[in-house]
């Protein structure tokens, strides 16, 4: 590598002001070169990253200089190569730094001197190395950001998850007590928001909620029974009456032993398997009241 840090050095070609023109709409667009004295604090600026990088309050950070003399491949560069060589750069960004527009503007030799510092800059790969080093950290950012979201997705859906099989349980103990209270029948139903269940069994008297009654009766009966005879509306009815919206309705039924019953063939008109063990009410037979 160069020991010219004494002349100048830093970034690419964009930096120098050389690009294609634009294109506007009466033509092509000349593109206007950064002034000296732009071109002089870009330079200026991507020395002293690099040095503050390397060299953060006149310590050594060895990962970075690992990482830099990795990326360039110097493995016989030593600390004291560093050193010496990372001194000069030091002096070199000192009086970039001292530069005035006035002063570039005097000197005729300003864009050769600029020319030179680039090139010196370039030598070292310096801004290919700190643009590498930001496309990876912004990758190790990224990659930490979608490890966040999945962590914080996999607690959500553990949390629902936990709150459906506490809700199923629910539903189960109130059945049982259901069960243990009306022997002798064979269809027990519970019907609610997750939150609160209310029970009924088969041929349950009660006050219909008039919503229910409109969703057994336009479908007429489709089994030997009433319509009325079955635990589902009986449920459902108790569930509006406590003011459960259709919308929010989980139904669940099971039979004398405690096995999961499906709804009969008339039921099955206005009710619908969820992704879990419940039912609920198809949205077409919804009333104006839901």
């Amino acid at each position: 590598m160069s020991d010219r840090t004494a002349d100048y050095g830093v970034p690419d070609e964009a930096s120098r002001g050389k690009g294609e023109p634009q294109r506007g709409p009466a033509g092509p667009v000349p593109v206007k070169p950064p002034t000296l004295a732009v071109r002089a604090k870009l330079l200026s600026d991507q020395l002293g990253e690099f040095l503050a990088l390397l060299r953060p309050a006149g310590q050594w950070n060895l990962q970075a200089a690992l990482e830099y003399r990795g990326f360039t491949g110097l493995e016989s560069f030593t600390e004291s190569d560093y050193g010496a060589q990372v001194s000069k750069l030091q002096k070199q960004y000192e009086a970039s730094q001292r530069w005035t527009e006035t002063r570039l503007a005097e000197d005729p030799r300003s864009s050769d001197t600029l020319d030179k510092f680039a090139e010196i800059l370039n030598e070292w790969r310096i801004p290919a190395f700190l643009a590498q080093r930001r496309e990876t950290q912004r990758s190790v950012a990224e990659k930490a950001r979608r490890e966040a979201q999945s962590n914080q997705d996999k607690q959500r859906n553990q949390g629902l998850q936990k709150a459906a099989e506490d809700r199923l349980q629910h539903a189960r103990r109130i059945l049982d007590r259901a069960r243990q209270k009306n022997p002798g029948k064979n269809t027990f139903t519970v019907a609610g928001d997750g939150d609160r269940f209310f029970p009924a069994v088969n041929g349950s008297p009660g006050k219909e909620h008039p919503d229910v009654t409109g969703l057994r009766s336009h479908l007429g009966s489709l089994e030997p029974w009433l319509t009325s005879n079955c635990a589902e509306p009986a449920a459902v009815s108790l569930a509006r009456h406590a003011n459960v919206a259709l919308s929010d309705m989980l139904v669940l039924t099971v039979d004398a032993d405690g096995n999961y019953k499906p709804p009969c063939e008339h039921c099955q008109g206005w009710l619908e398997k969820r992704a879990d063990d419940f039912y609920r009410i198809k949205p077409n037979t919804r009333t104006s009241q839901w």
